[in-house]
């Protein structure tokens, strides 16, 4: 056992050494690479390398996302097929929710009329053969494993023809857009620190490198127009607060406004802080014909543009926004729901505007998300901190324009709250519903994470000049430089999600040549297919693990429709502990698909159910469903016979904290209990009479190597079988730990009562050949002192002056493979143990009473 342990420690030790020699190569790596690109001196501003790799990024994830992956991408290009089928936006009927453009339907159509007239050379009648769902698919559950794909891909179809080329090319328009986007906040970072250019730098990177971002801008999505207009209509106000009316960016401004709010009703959350900002404007330059000009803009353009769509909710809904009919649309709460359901939420919803891809259902390292949590936290701090400082100097001119345009932002994002918390009431929501905003977001988490750096530097490097100017306390370049290494691991992040996070998830498994040595060959043949093997990891599970394995398919002949595979967990009474229902490769392997005579492995994770209870094995039932009736397909054998139910041994479940209770067991005396091969102690027993029944209780001394069966026999006096029991521990040992405890029940024939006969157990290995028993040391017993005999503590001077007498020796240790029950440790239940003797003498007393 102390072998085993030191080996699994040593495998352990080397395991950990890999892989923190691999994080150090990595590591290593990637800051090679960084001096690489400073040693080129490429002329470029920080604006522009955060531009370059967005762009490198954005191509990465547009080609690594599979058509109609990204979020949603599916319903937003339906809205733009609509559009081009049948040249009229869509009108929304909660009875027919299946459509190909659900909820989105009720979206605002400025985007994707644009996405239309841009797609418009592009054939995309073959948008319905791609649009196959996926039936199996987990979406919105980033911890269950496999069927991260919405829909089911053809590996053989290009991706650059008929609607994948739509797509393509309306991604490739979102991540322009997306650069429009970063270069607006950085301007507005410019705006609201001018004191700290750093802050410009870091909002444009902190909006850029976000892989979410990326997601989001390199898909067919309205957010990446929403976006780009609200970081318009933002940067415009903040320059109409800093140098007054102009009726040029009056007028920029009506057209952003009207256009965002014909894009997504986000944008109608900027009309309070735009009317803000005119007012402020106003109290400061007095110049009542610029207000007055602003509002005629805003109004009549937002009029002539926008207004049409809402007053055509208003007749078809009854509702000007369309909100409820959306909400319908996307499922709506239940009567139930509370503040309490939304702060369950809340987690996911942070996940989903940092990186949850996919249909929501694929996220990367818990890491990643802690450490922005921990950023956006410090980022809260420092605007509060720095509001506080500008509220101590408003006499200075600065300070009341910087304190003013950050009023603006956090009164723009309040409302944004606002607004969300309402739309989270009707519907679920994620955290990507905040991008449209992201011009406000960006720079406020820049310029509160800069506050916070800031500081820390000047803490740390305090300047050693009796006086310095404010600005200088902390030179540029080191606050700069103190920020560069917490941006490259957000760009690590957002280079490496793409390729480990997302385009793994879709890839369907490569053929192999023949079954690796370790897996278990078995043969059941479902049809076109076969099961021909399966590697697993044989240990003990508890409620809620994942159970790892591998299952090996042999294609027989290529499918004519795409079957599913049904896996059923069951326990030794075949009752379910946890299913897993999919097309093979984790839902990405389509079996109309695959290679005649290839050997596909597929590996897979089953959640056994966190109700499971109880100490026992488990099996995983296989079984094969044909579209489109589910039908069963029938398993059979090498010989052509159906075999059912094919079930394969995987493994135990254990739950924690079970231990019998020994309430009513008779103890074998600790000197005396058996430990058979040093691993398994015989501890108790308990006897039922009345079912002629023998309950031994087991100790695992340490954790077994074998699977043991018990036996208990019933032997005469001249040690001939009559009776026999043999069964194995519901839980076989093999799966036992050190220092707990097992029963197993033993039954024999009725008309052989056991206190007739001698009960004799242990232990042996049913290898099919030998039946090796398990041994045990038994002791001699002490011999018994006569009487009369001097005691231990007897004077040793009289016992000196006796002759010495030879001692017998000892009889030694033997080895023995059975122990037979001591009846005389129950004595106490068979003396309350009514015999037939006694019922009969009590019977007799009676008679002679009455008498």
């Amino acid at each position: 056992m102390r072998d085993k342990l030191a080996r699994g420690a040593h495998f352990t030790r080397f395991g950990l050494r890999r892989f923190a020699l691999a994080i150090r190569w990595l590591l290593a790596l990637a800051k090679a690479g960084w001096r690489w690109l400073e040693q080129l001196q490429i002329p470029l501003s920080p604006l522009q390398w955060v531009l370059a790799l967005y762009l490198a990024f954005g191509a990465i994830y547009a080609l690594a996302t599979p058509v109609f992956e990204a979020n949603e991408e599916l319903w937003h290009f339906g809205f733009v097929e609509h559009l081009r089928r049948e040249g009229a936006l869509p009108v929304q009927d909660p009875w027919q929710r299946d459509t190909i453009y659900r909820q989105h339907g009720s979206q605002p159509p400025l985007y994707y009329a644009l996405v239309a007239l841009l797609t418009a050379p592009i054939d995309i009648e073959d948008a319905a053969s791609l649009r196959q769902l996926n039936p199996h698919v987990n979406a919105s559950q980033p911890a269950k494993f496999g069927n991260k794909n919405l829909v089911i891909h053809d590996a053989t179809r290009s991706r650059f023809e008929g609607a994948s080329l739509a797509v393509l090319l309306a991604r490739a328009a979102g991540i322009a857009l997306g650069a429009g986007t970063i270069a607006l906040v950085y301007k507005i970072g410019e705006l609201i620190a001018p004191q700290r250019q750093t802050v410009a730098f870091v909002a444009a990177a902190i909006t850029g490198l976000n892989p979410m971002f990326i997601f989001v801008s390199a898909s067919v999505n309205n957010d990446s127009l929403a976006m780009l207009l609200n970081g318009a209509t933002v940067l415009l106000a903040l320059r109409t607060l800093r140098d007054g009316f102009d009726w040029r960016r009056s007028l920029a401004i009506s057209l952003c406004f009207a256009f965002t709010s014909l894009t997504k009703l986000t944008g109608l959350v900027f009309l309070p802080a735009l009317l803000g900002a005119a007012l402020f404007a106003y109290r400061k330059t007095q110049d009542r014909r610029g207000l007055l000009l602003q509002l005629y803009l805003l109004v009549m353009f937002w009029t002539v543009i926008a207004l049409w769509w809402y007053l055509r909710n208003a007749e078809l809904y009854g509702e000007p926004l369309g909100l409820l009919t959306m909400a319908e649309m996307a499922g709506a709460r239940g009567p139930a729901f509370s503040l309490v359901d939304l702060f369950a939420e809340f987690q996911q919803f942070r996940m989903s505007y940092w990186g949850l891809f996919g249909a929501l259902n694929i996220q990367v390292s818990s890491l990643f998300y802690i450490l922005l949590d921990l950023m956006t936290l410090l980022s809260a701090i420092g605007c509060v901190f720095l509001i506080l400082q500008l509220l101590a100097i408003s006499d200075f001119a600065y300070a009341r324009y910087e304190l003013a345009q950050l009023l603006a932002l956090i009164g723009a994002a309040f409302l944004l709250w606002i607004a969300l918390l309402y739309w989270s009431s009707l519907t679920a929501a994620a955290g990507r519903v905040l991008f449209p905003m992201i011009a406000v977001l960006s720079p406020l988490l820049a310029v509160g994470f800069v506050e916070v750096v800031w500081w820390v530097v000047f803490s740390l490097r305090p300047p050693n000049l009796e006086f310095v100017r404010a600005g200088d306390a902390v030179p540029k370049a080191l606050l700069r430089k103190s920020m560069i290494w917490q941006l490259r691991l957000l760009g690590l992040a957002a280079f490496f999600a793409p390729i480990t996070a997302i385009a793994g998830h879709y890839a369907a498994p490569a053929p192999v040549d023949e079954l690796p040595a370790g897996a278990l060959p078995i043969y059941a043949e479902y049809g076109d297919l076969a099961l021909i093997g399966y590697e697993r990891i044989d240990r003990r599970y508890s409620a809620g693990d994942r159970v790892g394995l591998t299952l090996y398919w042999q294609v027989l002949e290529r499918s004519a429709s795409d079957a599913s595979m049904r896996l059923t967990l069951l326990d030794d009474y075949r009752q379910e502990i946890g299913r897993y229902a999919s097309f093979p490769g984790a839902g990405a392997l389509r079996t109309s698909a695959w290679q005649a005579g290839a050997v596909y492995p597929d590996k897979l994770e089953i959640v056994i159910s966190p109700a499971a209870y109880g100490r026992y094995p488990f099996d995983l039932r296989v079984e094969w469903r044909a579209p489109p009736e589910d039908r069963a397909i029938p398993a059979r054998g090498v010989d052509g016979k159906v075999v059912e139910p094919v079930l394969l041994r995987l493994g135990a479940v254990a739950t924690a904290g079970i231990q019998t209770a020994d309430t009513g067991f008779s103890q074998i005396p600790l000197e005396a209990q058996p430990v058979f091969d040093e691993v398994i102690r015989l501890e108790a027993f308990q006897l039922d009479l009345e079912l002629n029944e023998i309950i031994l209780s087991w100790k695992a001394d340490s954790t077994p190597d074998e699977s043991y069966t018990v036996f208990a026999h019933l032997l005469d006096e001249e040690g001939q079988l009559r009776s026999q029991d043999d069964r194995m521990p519901r839980l076989p040992t093999k799966y036992w730990r050190w220092g707990e405890t097992f029963t197993t029940a033993h039954r024999f024939a009725a008309e052989r009562p056991m206190l007739d006969y001698r009960v004799s157990v242990g232990l042996y290995i049913n290898d099919g050949l030998t039946y090796p028993r398990a041994e045990f040391k038994a002791s001699p017993p002490e011999p018994e002192a006569e009487p009369g005999a001097t005691p231990l503590g007897a004077d040793m001077a009289d016992s000196a002056e006796e002759t010495a007498m030879p001692e017998e020796p000892l009889a030694e240790e033997t080895l023995l493979d059975a122990y037979t029950i001591p009846w005389d440790i129950a004595q106490a239940l068979l003396d309350m143990t009514a015999t037939a003797e006694a019922e009969a003498g009590a019977e007799e007393s009676a008679t002679a009473t009455d008498a």
